[in-house]
């Protein structure tokens, strides 16, 4: 995950827009669907979801059409939750740092989308945002979340990338580290402004996690991992990957109250 900067500072807009393509829409009703059968096989009863690194809110707000539903939303991006916050007074949002996660409120679900955990690059920070949901959920709560897995990274590794999204145009270029397992992500994005363009320009970084590394963290922090299955796949091989994971019933984590 990138430093104290806000890489979506001028690009919450942008980001906000993307929401509008058929394939994203398709991912977020793939992702409720998967959640609300998993807590239907669990015998869960749902009535407190957060949901991690919300960005502009296109995964949260939908869950605040369920009855009964509290549904909290948490990014660190000031600038992505402004956006957020003028499309929903539904959702209670918190500008946090997943790493540093702190809530008041226990949760029966959380969920994290778009491949939003691989921005944290150090296996360590990771492993303590694990813990962090842990202390958030309820035992038997649920914890559901994708990845980008390296073999995506390595296909995009030296594509650049021309398209046209909505009125805007996009081009991106990607750069992979097998070594690491990190890829850095250039867009230059160029938005109308009258009859000109403006260009505005995002550098975000993300790292690869093997499922083995995952499942040890998640058993670690108290999970038991229910699913860990392709999502979507290239050539056969996946490359994005869903998770569900339940809090197990012990509670290793008493829960805390903070202010």
């Amino acid at each position: 995950m990138e430093g104290k900067r806000d890489p979506y500072a001028g690009m919450a807009d942008v980001y906000d827009g993307m929401a509008r393509d058929r394939q994203v829409r398709e991912a977020y009703r793939y992702w409720r669907e998967l959640l609300l059968q998993c807590a239907s096989e669990r015998k869960l009863e749902i009535r407190t979801l957060v949901d991690l690194m919300c960005g502009t809110g296109n995964t949260t707000i939908p869950w605040t059409r369920r009855a009964g539903w509290r549904v909290i939303g948490v990014d660190r991006s000031a600038a992505l939750l402004r956006v957020a916050r003028a499309k929903s007074d539904r959702v209670r949002w918190y500008r946090q740092d997943v790493r540093r996660l702190r809530l008041r409120e226990r949760a029966d679900a959380v969920t994290c989308h778009f491949d939003a955990l691989n921005h944290i690059l150090e296996p360590g920070e990771m492993q303590e945002a694990f813990r962090r949901v842990a202390r958030v959920l309820r035992p038997g709560g649920l914890f559901l979340f994708d990845l980008s897995t390296a073999a995506w990274f390595r296909w995009l590794d030296g594509r650049d990338k021309v398209s046209r999204v909505g009125r805007n145009f996009l081009m991106a270029s990607n750069f992979y580290d097998p070594k690491s397992r990190i890829v850095l992500f250039t867009q230059h994005w160029f938005v109308p402004r009258g009859r000109l363009y403006e260009r505005r320009t995002i550098a975000v970084r993300e790292r690869a996690y093997p499922v083995a590394e995952i499942r040890a963290m998640a058993r670690a922090a108290g999970f038991r991992v229910l699913r860990a299955e392709p999502q979507w796949t290239i050539g056969g091989k996946a490359v994005r990957r869903v998770f569900v994971l339940e809090r197990r019933a012990q509670d290793p984590f008493p829960p805390r109250v903070h202010c």
